[in-house]
C-alpha cells in the first residue's frame, strides 16, 4: 500500500470479495443501461483504472469484460487497463485483456529510483516493470506509466535518470504528476514527512525548475507536453 495514496484501499482480499465487487459493478452499470439518455449514447473509450484492477482474478476480469463487451456495443474504440507490475505483467493475462478488446494498458511506476520506490511504498521491482513493458509490446499494445515529480529527497539528477530510462523504454506515452501534500491528514505518511523535513512544499523557484528541467529533458528525446 503506497505511502502516496489516499484512495480507499486494503490488501488484497479472497476471490469472493472480488466476485461480489465485479457483481455490484454488473448491478450498477444494468441501472445506468436502463436510462434513455445512456442508452443513446455513444462511448468511446473503457478505462479500468487507476489503481490495481489488475490484483483482480484473470477469470474474474474476462468475465467483467465480456459482459461489458455485450452490453455497451456503440461507438467503442479504445479500452484501457491500468494494473500493477507483479500481476500485469503475465503473458497470460496480457493476452486475455488483448483477446477481449484492450489497446493500452498502464502502470503507475512513480519513479526507477530505487530510494525514492522505498520511500513511496513501492513493492514490485523494477525487474517487473521491464517484464510487464516487454510482454506488453509483444502483444502490440500501447503502454503507459505513469511517474511522480517534488517527491521528497527528489533531485534534478533523479528527474534526468528517469527521463533516460523513458527513452531507454519507449513507453507510447507517460504521464508525470506533480505530487501534492496535505499536511492536514493524519494518514498520509508523506505529508507528513515533507512538513517535517520541510523541504519542498514552499520551494517555488525548486518547483519551477524541476518542471523546466522535465520540459527539456523530455523535448531532448522526442517527447511532447500533449
Amino acid at each position: 500500500i503506497c505511502t502516496f495514496c489516499r484512495y480507499a484501499r486494503t490488501k488484497t482480499p479472497e476471490d469472493s470479495v472480488f466476485l461480489n465487487y465485479a457483481a455490484a459493478l454488473k448491478e450498477e452499470m444494468s441501472r445506468y443501461l436502463e436510462m434513455p439518455h445512456i442508452q443513446n449514447t455513444e462511448f468511446d473509450l473503457i478505462y479500468f483504472g487507476g489503481g490495481t484492477p489488475s490484483v483482480m482474478p484473470l477469470e474474474i476480469m474476462a468475465d467483467l469484460i465480456q459482459w461489458i463487451n455485450r452490453n455497451f456495443t456503440k461507438g467503442k474504440r479504445e479500452i484501457s487497463f491500468e494494473g500493477e507490475a507483479r500481476s500485469i505483467k503475465h503473458m497470460e493475462y496480457l493476452s486475455m485483456l488483448k483477446e477481449l478488446g484492450t489497446t493500452r494498458i498502464s502502470m503507475g511506476v512513480q519513479t526507477f529510483d530505487l530510494e525514492l520506490r522505498k520511500v513511496l511504498g513501492r513493492r514490485e521491482g523494477v525487474d517487473d516493470v521491464f517484464e510487464a513493458i516487454e510482454n506488453a509490446k509483444k502483444l502490440n499494445l500501447e503502454v503507459n506509466f505513469d511517474l511522480l515529480y517534488w517527491l521528497p529527497y527528489q533531485t534534478l539528477d533523479h528527474i534526468a535518470a528517469d527521463i533516460r530510462m523513458v527513452q531507454q523504454l519507449q513507453p507510447t506515452d507517460v504521464d508525470w504528476y506533480n505530487m501534492v501534500y496535505d499536511p492536514l491528514l493524519k494518514n498520509d505518511p508523506l505529508s507528513r514527512l515533507v512538513t517535517k523535513k520541510n523541504n519542498v512544499v514552499d520551494d517555488t523557484a525548486g518547483l519551477l525548475r524541476t518542471r523546466q528541467a522535465m520540459r527539456d529533458g523530455f523535448r531532448d528525446i522526442g517527447f511532447h507536453q500533449h
